[in-house]
């Protein structure tokens, strides 16, 4: 019986993990085994990067209108002249309107030589009416929308100068600006405004004349598309430099103080602290190979002292309780 039982196939089941698999892996005893591999080869990205589509290189071209002249005929509605980016209307419906108008573009040289960062442009009757008479003048910036930084297209908007800027730019009185109502349309980049059409001098009628009416006559208004300090993209007007850091010096020992102040937000309670850098010339003099010279996390000669909160206990005998 002892030999029958002894001869049975002997079975002995394996244990089940209890752990779920949370144990440490068994350590690899074999390393003569490796794992089969091969060398991987580098494979370009086969689409377009977007980052490097859209990353500047270079500046925009910056094409500066042409200087020209033609004679528009003006009507209801505008009216291009012909190799200029402008276009011309009337402004209204009255008898004193202009019936043509002679636009010009100015050389850019004027515009700098009279420190103008913008074209120059005219504008005169050429009716032969001895009177000044409105026109709506739209002028396209779009070859030179990026002509500078900052939103310049957007800030662009006309000035009419005194017409001696052409002439004498030197002057002062010459290059003092006013701002015409303008409409900056930023998504067709025009600039729009009503402006008085200088008159006419070209015909026979400005000959009876008296000096001073031929010296009005003889005038032509002047326009400058220039750039603002704001537009509809932003505002870049210069901030103000006001003094925020306070200074002293020592007249006996010659050491300079700098104190910068720094703005906390307010607390309830009214428990704001204060908080300052401060500088001394001073503190590093003396310091020799022998001395601690680290300087602080602000810099050397500097020092921040913001206070500490201590917190203390009192003994037991001191408590107030009887038995302690």
């Amino acid at each position: 019986m002892a030999l029958t039982v002894g001869l049975l196939p002997q079975f002995s089941p394996q244990a089940e993990a209890k752990d779920d698999g949370l144990s440490r892996p068994a350590t690899q005893k074999n390393l003569d085994d490796p794992v089969d591999g091969k060398n991987a080869k580098a494979r370009s990205w086969g689409k377009a990067d977007p980052a490097e589509k859209a990353r500047v290189t270079k500046a925009d071209e910056t094409a500066w209108p042409k200087p020209g002249m033609d004679e528009v005929t003006l009507g209801d509605k505008p009216a291009k002249a012909e190799g200029l980016p402008v276009k011309v209307s009337r402004a209204g419906k009255a008898s004193a309107d202009p019936e043509s108008v002679n636009i010009s573009v100015v050389d850019r040289k004027k515009a700098k030589a009279a420190g103008i960062d913008g074209t120059l442009l005219t504008v005169a009757r050429s009716d032969g009416a001895t009177k000044a008479g409105k026109v709506e003048v739209t002028f396209d910036y779009a070859s030179f929308a990026d002509a500078y930084g900052g939103s310049y297209g957007s800030r662009l908007r006309l000035l009419q100068y005194p017409q001696c800027v052409l002439t004498t730019p030197q002057k002062k009185a010459c290059t003092t600006a006013k701002p015409l109502a303008t409409q900056n349309d930023t998504e067709n980049q025009n600039l729009t405004a009503e402006v008085a059409a200088a008159p006419d001098t070209s015909g026979p009628d400005t000959q009876l004349l008296t000096a001073a009416e031929a010296a009005e006559a003889s005038s032509v208004t002047v326009l400058a598309a220039a750039a603002g300090a704001g537009g509809a993209q932003g505002d870049y007007t210069a901030t103000s430099l006001l003094p925020s850091s306070q200074w002293t010096v020592s007249n006996s020992s010659g050491a300079f103080n700098w104190s910068y102040p720094i703005t906390a937000p307010p607390v309830p309670g009214g428990l704001t602290p204060s908080v300052t850098f401060g500088y001394n010339s001073q503190s590093v003099d003396g310091q020799t190979a022998t001395t601690n010279n680290q300087g602080s996390w602000i810099g050397q000669g500097f020092t921040y002292e913001p206070g500490y909160i201590e917190r203390r206990y009192k003994p037991c005998a001191d408590d107030g309780h009887d038995k302690t």
